[in-house]
C-alpha cells in the first residue's frame, strides 16, 4: 500500500483528495500548518510549508506527496510566498524518493482562443497568471512530477470559489445568483470532488507531466444559474464597473478585477485526454450543484 501526503490538508481540495485516496484504500497522511479534521484511520502532521525542514519532515515516509494547499488571494501574497512552497515541496519529495502531484489552476495560460489544452502554451497576462507560470514551470523541472489543472471550480464546502459566493450563497438567502460581466458566454467549472479524484487517480499512477482534471461541457453563465435556481430568471450580471466601484472597498473585488478577462471571453477547458487515460467522466454540473447547495444548508440555518 502506498503512503500518500496532502500538503494543504485542511483546504477543500485537500479534504477531497483524502476522501478519494481513502476510499481507495490508500494510506494517507494529512498535512496542516495547525489541527485538521481528517476520516478514522488517516494520520495528521502540522508543517509550515513556507520552512523547507518542516516540510521535509512532513514528507517523510511518503511515496506520494500531493500539493494541494493555497494561498489568501492576493497577488503580493502569491509572489512572496508560492515560489517558496512550491520549492519546498517539490525538493522534500525529490529527496523522499516520492512522486509529487500538484494542483495548479489556467491562469498561467492567459488569454486562450478556442478550448485551453494540456499543451497550451503559458502566456500569463496578469500578476498571478505570472506567479503560477513560473511556479509550473519550475515544478516540470523536478523529476517523478504531475500537475492536475482545474478550470474555476465549485462544490461542496468550497468557500472561496467564485461561483459559490456569487450564485450558491445567494440562492440559499433567496436572492439571485450573480454571474460576473457577460452571463452569455460558455464558461466552464471542474467539480471540486472530481479534482480530488483526479489527484488521486495521478497519484496512483506513473504518469508525469500536465493533465486537465475531469471537468464538464462548458455551459452559459446564465444555464448556470438557471439550473442551480431550479427555474429561470434568477441570473444577475455583475458588470465590470460596478466590480470596479467593490475593489475601491474590498481586497478580494481588487484581485478578481485583472481576472475579469476570463468572463470576457469563451473560457473553454478539455479534460478529454485524463478522461481517456483515466477512465474518469466529470460530474454533471445538474448533479454537483444539488449536491453543493445541499451541503450549504446547515451553514445557512435552512
Amino acid at each position: 500500500m502506498s503512503v500518500h501526503v496532502v500538503l494543504g490538508a485542511r483546504g477543500v481540495i485537500g479534504q477531497e483528495t483524502i476522501a478519494a485516496l481513502t476510499a481507495g484504500g490508500d494510506d494517507v497522511i494529512a498535512v496542516a500548518r495547525g489541527p485538521v479534521v481528517v476520516p478514522e484511520g488517516v494520520r495528521t502532521r502540522q508543517a509550515d510549508l513556507l520552512d523547507a525542514a518542516q516540510t521535509r519532515t512532513a514528507v517523510a515516509g511518503a511515496d506520494v506527496v500531493h500539493l494541494v494547499a493555497g494561498l489568501r488571494y492576493d497577488h503580493a501574497v502569491w509572489a512572496r510566498e508560492w515560489p517558496v512552497i512550491v520549492r519546498n515541496a517539490a525538493v522534500a519529495a525529490r529527496d523522499a524518493g516520492a512522486r509529487l502531484v500538484a494542483l495548479d489552476n489556467v491562469y498561467a495560460y492567459g488569454r486562450v482562443e478556442g478550448p485551453m489544452r494540456e499543451d497550451t502554451p503559458l502566456r500569463p497576462i496578469s500578476r498571478k497568471g505570472r506567479v503560477r507560470a513560473e511556479a509550473r514551470e519550475m515544478l516540470l523541472s523536478f523529476p517523478d512530477v504531475a500537475v492536475g489543472v482545474a478550470a474555476d471550480f465549485y462544490g461542496p464546502g468550497a468557500r472561496t470559489s467564485v461561483f459559490n459566493r456569487l450564485v450558491i450563497d445567494a440562492l440559499r438567502r433567496g436572492r439571485a445568483g450573480r454571474w460576473l460581466f457577460d452571463a452569455g458566454l460558455a464558461h466552464s467549472m471542474t467539480y471540486t470532488p472530481d479534482i480530488g479524484s483526479g489527484l488521486a487517480a495521478l497519484g496512483r499512477s506513473t504518469e508525469t507531466g500536465v493533465w486537465h482534471l475531469p471537468t464538464s461541457a462548458a455551459l452559459r453563465g446564465i444555464d448556470y444559474i438557471d439550473i442551480a435556481a431550479g427555474e429561470p430568471g434568477r441570473a444577475r450580471v455583475l458588470t465590470r464597473g460596478q466590480l470596479r466601484l467593490a475593489a475601491l472597498v474590498d481586497r478580494e473585488a481588487r484581485e478578481t478585477l485583472e481576472m475579469g478577462y476570463q468572463y470576457e471571453h469563451p473560457y473553454l477547458f478539455d479534460s478529454s485526454a485524463f478522461e481517456r487515460r483515466f477512465g474518469i467522466a466529470p460530474t454533471p454540473f445538474a448533479v454537483g450543484v444539488r449536491r453543493a447547495i445541499e451541503a450549504e444548508r446547515p451553514r445557512l440555518g435552512a
